[in-house]
């Protein structure tokens, strides 16, 4: 009884696996040649003819309802984000700069083996055409345009005009877009703070936008050489001067409920010496110098009721909020402050 069963089993064991070999061809071969249908995205991909440049595309993406053998339209599903529907132009598409392309199936061929690609159908394809607007490139020389921004701290004035190197730049570009520049921008140039003659490297700006002949806004992207240049700015000026300011008293500064009473030892007075331009020290007046010692730090010391202690701290100065671009100085710059804490 065994013997027969493993008889009929392992009978004919190399015609019985050949068979089954087979079969499981024969099965994979009709499962991929089963047919399906459903849609895949696709980026659509428009190159401009040799010397020129593409400015504007209006749709970037379309959608194609494609039927075909089951395992190939999954492999396309699958690879949506790499798919791209391309095409060349050329300048027999463009009128006035313009062209409109139906989107074709063929548009697949450069991502796609032939063979497959004859194996799909194509149920529809949106959106049906491409709007596209290309420009030649040209190659031209540009004077650099600096852009300042403010002006020399008060006492200082420029000496000349900003000057700049090179002082022309090689662009290349569409040539819709140089037509509108009469110079290639640098960043802004800030002189607030120019008060001795300097150099400054800048970045030249290199993106522009243009309005197409339809009222289209395209951004062009330029290739400039050099990328950068250098700017050098001469200024003059009254040299800064110092004044001192002798005798001035110096008060404590406390924060809303500080916890402590503060005295100094002594009579806390300190000399000020201000430095900064001749018309910013005119507008001083020993009145308006003030010396004082900020105890906010001073706020979360622990100090027990009854008991005080000496903390050395820094005297600070404050000037009128119109006198700008100055430095001042106390001497002595520390004075020694008693914190008490009274008992209750």
């Amino acid at each position: 009884m065994l013997k027969r069963a493993l008889s009929a089993i392992f009978g004919n064991f190399r015609l019985k696996l050949m068979a089954l070999i087979i079969s499981v061809g024969i099965w994979f071969y009709a499962d991929s040649r089963l047919a399906e249908e459903a849609p895949v995205t696709a980026s659509v991909e428009v190159n401009p003819p040799p010397g020129y440049v593409l400015l504007f595309q209006d749709e970037q993406s379309a959608r194609l309802q494609i039927v075909g053998p089951r395992s190939l339209v999954s492999r396309l599903r699958l690879a949506q984000n790499y798919l791209r529907l391309t095409r060349n132009l050329t300048e027999h598409d463009l009128k006035d700069g313009w062209a409109v392309l139906r989107v074709e199936p063929d548009w697949l061929l450069p991502n796609l083996p032939e063979r497959e690609f004859i194996q799909l159908k194509f149920r529809s394809i949106l959106p049906t055409a491409v709007r596209v607007f290309a420009s030649p490139s040209e190659k031209r020389l540009m004077p650099v345009e600096v852009k300042p921004s403010g002006e020399p701290p008060p006492g200082f004035q420029m000496l000349q005009p900003v000057s700049v190197s090179p002082s022309e730049v090689e662009v290349t570009g569409p040539a819709v877009a140089l037509d509108v520049l009469s110079a290639i921008a640098t960043e802004e140039l800030p002189l607030w703070d120019v008060r001795t003659d300097s150099h400054h490297p800048l970045t030249l700006q290199n993106q522009v936008e243009v309005v197409l002949d339809d009222g289209t806004r395209a951004t062009a992207t330029l290739q400039l050489k050099p990328a950068r240049v250098v700017a050098r700015v001469y200024v003059t000026g009254e040299q800064e001067q110092q004044r001192t300011f002798p005798d001035l008293l110096v008060v404590p500064m406390c924060p809303p409920g500080f916890p402590y009473e503060a005295q100094f030892e002594g009579e806390a007075r300190v000399s000020v010496t201000v430095t900064a331009s001749r018309a910013n020290l005119r507008k001083l007046k020993p009145e308006s110098v003030k010396a004082y010692v900020d105890l906010t730090s001073l706020a979360s010391v622990q100090i027990p009721v009854g008991g005080s202690v000496l903390y050395p701290e820094p005297v600070r100065v404050q000037l009128p909020p119109d006198v700008t671009y100055s430095t001042a100085r106390a001497e002595p710059d520390r004075v020694t402050l008693r914190l008490n804490n009274p008992a209750e």
